[in-house]
């Protein structure tokens, strides 16, 4: 990214200021614009589609959801990465933001409909993949499931202001393109054909309004009754689980080959203890594991040297180095005693078993202190493998092993109780966000740099920390990490309708998978059973949540489903220990505590100001929003707001209010369409960003942040402080928030004007409204304002 200095009459300045806070004439006294709506179409009536100007190209007109109208682009003959389009021309209000809506209907779904991508005057709107701009239809390519069973949902996001300002219509497109595989590493396997009829429109809408409330007159849905509960699969899921476990450890010992990875030993090592598993204290399965150390550690002598080896390209890009093998030493060193002083050749050479494995554990974890990794997930495998190593070493060359405090706090990086330094270097540590920053927040979540969903389920690792260290801080922030991911499940149903609790994504950095996995606990490994056994009734909310998900009949479900992802090894270790987890849950007494999105819990507000994360609960509303979304390279002043009730759903992407001081930096928005972080790759139409050329500011960064150069040539990179505002001000419908990051500021919260009464929902009480309410340091304010007159307020 490039950066631009700003020549100011100051220094530093207090920077409160959005594209959609701008001084507007009063608006018009019909219903309709006190709503802020400038225009709508609904597709399929002739009226309004030759009023629109609405032109189809390989498209259709269909009867969808309550026998409403709605179009279809079809896929082209032959497929290709492209469907068809359509073209329409639509008013917009000259002085205002204008936002512009779809509708959906939430049983339409399927990876092969593909995307809409929307270009307005010409140029597309937003970018095809993680962008903070989204597509048309509001999220990347989803499980195969429907987001919002028999109900519409509705996709709102900005318009450019640049194309709308003074304006009085735009014309649009909205073209169909296939699915994406975001890691794919060549273009046909990026980006797939668009293959069937995309997502049906229902109608589109443009207004000034982000809260978007349906005309009067819309026909909408009825709340659903309360979702049947699976009647199967049933334990047999654990029989069959059981099977496909020791089938694989049957395959691993029959293959003469060594495999590439050492994922298998961890396994091996786990099934050699497992009283069930047919591993179960059998010698041979010692031997093999034994003698397949062996030959890793070799390999180990010849592609890595201490820290300036060459871990990443022999195993695991780096990340785990000898890990795998460390892991299984602890597993079983009672039972390996014997073998350690056995002679073993090496290169021409004999040399006792513990000083072969021993330069190997040495090895790998040097390397690791000196290539550590950024993201919150990353840090914690590479620390978790680095300290695995160590923790082997003290059992078979105790002379080579740190003493344990150096080696637990790279544990407590990891899981956020000590700061984060970067990689040892030659000179030091790199610390290239200062000496403050950590990986996990004081909330306990994730940092990447905001809110992550499935790439931020990582319970798995500061248990599995937990367990190698026996350290009492540990498990205490496995249990506040845990606690903290359970306020992103929220109900839903399965693919065949029945209930469940889903992971709530749509707001997410890496994905917004709408809807997302099926989660009570860790999705990230099938088990949900893991907390509550490992935590037990310390934490009676995780035997509740287990217990949720056992009485919702999820628990077999994702066991019956595991063995299809045996091909990563940790889901296998996971299945291991999923028999015994379930029979210590099953056992334990009742508790009432369900996961806090359930139908009848008690409302909420939780906030978490270091990823500008806001949940609340208040009656049949459920919210989410991140405040500070997908703001890689400076402050982009967009929110990403999930909003759900009973008979609709919303996605929203909008405009708020930000304070800062600035440092007199700007990102300029590359005129890039794939990404918004890197060129990407480039469509046959070379599409051009209609957001290009954008000013980003960037606020003072903390002493000792390094802003380093990047991959394709911009000066900056993504970073965790570079788009990150001091102050937050959003005011959403009846909602209004206002959250302070820093540790020390002060900021007033702006209240619309007429609004005299407000519920503090943190409290549950009403309050008078006199005076701005100061926002203090790291808290985050949310007030309930009374809806006739927030919508009128928002006009």
């Amino acid at each position: 990214m490039t950066l631009r200095r700003l020549l100011l009459s100051v220094a530093t300045v207090g920077l409160f200021a959005s594209a959609a806070f701008l001084p507007t004439p009063a608006p018009a006294a019909t219903a309709a614009q006190r709503d802020g709506l400038a225009d709508q179409i609904v597709f399929g009536n002739p009226i309004s589609d030759q009023r629109h100007e609405l032109i189809l190209h390989h498209g259709k007109i269909i009867t969808g959801g309550l026998r409403e109208s709605a179009v279809r682009l079809l896929p082209l003959n032959p497929p290709a990465d492209n469907g068809g389009y359509l073209t329409l021309t639509m008013r917009t209000n000259p002085v205002k933001r204008n936002y512009i809506t779809c509708q959906f209907w939430g049983s339409d779904f399927g990876l092969e409909r593909g995307r809409l991508i929307l270009s307005c005057n010409g140029k597309q709107v937003g970018y095809q993949v993680q962008g903070d701009y989204n597509t048309l239809n509001g999220a990347e390519n989803a499980p195969p499931a429907p987001p919002f069973a028999d109900r519409f949902y509705y996709v709102t996001t900005p318009l450019p202001w640049r194309m709308t300002r003074g304006k009085k219509t735009v014309h649009l497109k909205i073209q169909a393109i296939g699915r994406e595989w975001p890691y794919g590493s060549y273009w046909k396997q990026y980006q797939r054909v668009q293959k069937l009829p995309s997502l049906a429109m229902y109608r589109l809408f443009i207004h000034t309004n982000p809260f978007f409330v349906p005309p009067v007159g819309d026909q909408q849905a009825t709340a659903l009754p309360p979702a049947p509960v699976r009647t199967k699969p049933g334990y047999s899921a654990i029989t069959r689980l059981k099977n496909a476990v020791n089938g694989y450890v049957r395959g691993v010992l029959r293959n003469k080959r060594m495999p590439d990875g050492m994922n298998h030993l961890d396994v091996l090592a786990k099934a050699y203890n497992t009283p069930w598993c047919l591993a179960y204290h059998q010698r041979a399965v010692l031997q093999r594991l034994i003698a397949d150390i062996d030959l890793h550690a070799i390999a180990a002598t010849k592609a890595a040297n201490g820290h300036g080896g060459r871990w990443q390209a022999f195993s695991n890009a780096g990340w785990s180095t000898f890990g795998p093998a460390a892991d299984a030493i602890c597993r079983v060193y009672h039972d390996i005693g014997p073998y350690l002083h056995q002679e073993v050749r090496v290169h021409g050479k004999t040399l006792p078993r513990f000083k072969l494995w021993g330069a190997a554990l040495r090895s790998g974890r040097d390397y690791l202190e000196y290539h550590q990794r950024t993201y919150s997930n990353q840090c914690m495998i590479v620390e978790y493998n680095l300290y695995a190593c160590n923790k082997a070493l003290e059992h078979i060359d105790p002379a080579l092993a740190w003493p344990e405090p150096i080696a637990l706090h790279y544990l407590k990086i990891a899981v956020g109780l000590a700061p984060y330094l970067g990689s040892r270097t030659a000179h030091g540590w790199q610390m290239p966000y200062g000496n403050h920053y950590t990986v996990v927040t004081r909330a306990g979540l994730t940092r990447e740099l905001g809110y992550v969903a499935t790439y931020g389920e990582i319970q798995i690792w500061p248990y599995r920390m937990w367990r190698l260290s026996h350290n009492p801080l540990i498990k205490k922030q496995y249990e506040k990490i845990f606690l903290a991911r359970t306020l992103f499940r929220y109900p839903a149903r399965d693919r065949d309708g029945y209930r469940c609790m889903r992971l709530e994504e749509v707001i997410g950095w890496r994905h917004d998978l709408y809807p997302s996995i099926i989660a009570y606990g860790d999705p990230s490994t099938g088990c949900m059973m893991e907390a509550a056994a490992a935590l037990g009734m310390s934490c009676p909310q995780a035997v509740g949540y287990a217990q949720q998900c056992l009485a919702d009949n999820q628990f077999f479900r994702a066991e019956q489903q595991a063995p299809s992802q045996f091909f990563r090894g940790i889901t296998v270790l996971t299945a291991l220990s999923v028999p015994q987890q379930y029979a210590k849950v099953a056992a334990m007494p009742a508790v009432p505590y369900r996961l806090p999105m359930s139908h009848g819990q008690k409302n909420f507000v939780w906030a978490d100001p270091q990823d500008g994360v806001v949940v609340i609960k208040n009656g049949h509303d459920r919210l989410w929003a991140s405040l500070y979304y997908r703001a890689q390279g400076g402050i982009n002043y967009l929110a990403r707001i999930h909003f759900t009730e009973s008979t609709m759903d919303r996605l929203v992407t909008m405009n708020e209010q930000c304070r800062f001081p600035s440092s007199g930096m700007y990102d300029i928005r590359k005129n890039w369409t794939d990404v918004n972080f890197r060129p990407g790759y480039t469509r046959q139409d070379h599409a051009q960003q209609a957001f290009a050329g954008q000013k980003m500011p960037i606020p003072v960064l903390p002493r000792g942040y390094k802003i380093r150069a990047g991959r394709n040539g911009e000066t900056s990179q993504e970073g965790p402080y570079l788009g990150r505002a001091s102050f937050y001000r959003l005011h959403f419908g009846p909602y209004l928030i206002g959250m302070n990051t820093t540790k020390s500021g002060r900021y007033n919260l702006h209240i619309p004007p007429g609004v005299t009464q407000a519920e503090d929902l943190s409290t549950g009480r009403d309050i008078k409204i006199d005076g701005p309410p100061v926002v203090k340091p790291q808290q985050t304010v949310v007030l309930y304002l009374r809806r006739q007159i927030a919508r009128q307020a928002a006009n």
